[in-house]
């Protein structure tokens, strides 16, 4: 057993060790049962360290709290007054203390969850240092689990009753849901909809053709006038004429005929 605590302890930057890896570090010709070198491993390194068997049923060993280590006595003796430097020093630890939780569990790689459900154990294979690490970092203020909120069978029932808009207020808004058919008021067509509504699409088409249509319009009434210039101020002169003359005829002839008026007019 002395070869195998002088090799663990001179590869103590390692995490995982087989015990056939561990066997044949012994020299000579005797080689322990399997169970003596499990009962000889917890006996000296207590809780520090941990026996599993992979798939393929072989036994590996790994230190656990060995991120612990790192915070010796020496360590915190050795502050710098150098803040930037500090900073680096705290910040380089607490990146080996969670590369080695990483590296000191056990990750089975002959068989994995299924495709629909690949995050079904993902929280329970992150160390629980590199989860702090990315919950201050990362997750702040954001989702604090992968599971999905509620039932799918729940969440179809939840709905609003909105009457001034979907805004900020709105309880499907407030749920992280989009509004639904069954929602009191919005029926789903509103600005937290899902599926956009066809109602605005169909208006703002309608709105395309009759803009569009308005300025053909105007453009032929443009091309009409620059064809025929003089005919259009004849026109408004004639017009005028019949009105002035229509006029002066009244007044200088106030009981005239409606036949000498019809015969003006023509």
């Amino acid at each position: 057993m002395q070869y195998i605590y002088f090799y663990l302890e001179q590869n103590s930057d390692e995490c995982q060790f087989s015990l056939d890896e561990l066997m044949a570090e012994i020299e000579g010709d005797y080689r322990p049962h399997i169970k003596t070198v499990k009962a000889q491993l917890l006996k000296k390194y207590s809780d520090d360290i941990s026996i599993a068997v992979t798939a393929n049923k072989a036994p590996v060993v790994c230190f656990r709290h060995k991120g612990f280590k790192l915070l010796t006595e020496a360590w915190y003796n050795q502050k710098s007054d150098d803040k930037t430097e500090e900073r680096r020093r705290i910040v380089k630890t607490a990146a080996a203390i969670v590369i080695e939780d990483i590296r000191s569990r056990i990750y089975e790689k002959k068989h994995y969850p299924p495709s629909d459900n690949v995050f079904q154990e993902s929280e329970s294979d992150i160390p629980e240092t590199l989860r702090v690490f990315l919950d201050d970092v990362i997750l702040r203020n954001k989702l604090t689990t992968l599971e999905p909120p509620a039932p799918e069978t729940l969440l179809k029932l939840i709905s609003c009753k909105c009457k001034k808009g979907c805004q900020k207020a709105c309880g499907c808004r407030k749920a992280g849901l989009k509004c639904s058919v069954i929602c009191t008021n919005c029926s789903g067509t509103c600005d937290n909809s899902q599926v956009p509504s066809h109602d605005s699409d169909e208006e703002e088409e309608t709105e395309i053709v009759f803009e569009q249509t308005y300025d053909g319009i105007e453009n032929e009434e443009d091309r009409d006038e620059s064809d025929h210039p003089i005919a259009d101020d004849a026109e408004e002169i004639s017009v005028c004429d019949f009105s002035i003359d229509t006029e002066d005829d009244e007044l200088a002839t106030p009981g005239s005929s409606r036949t000498a008026k019809r015969r003006r007019l023509r």
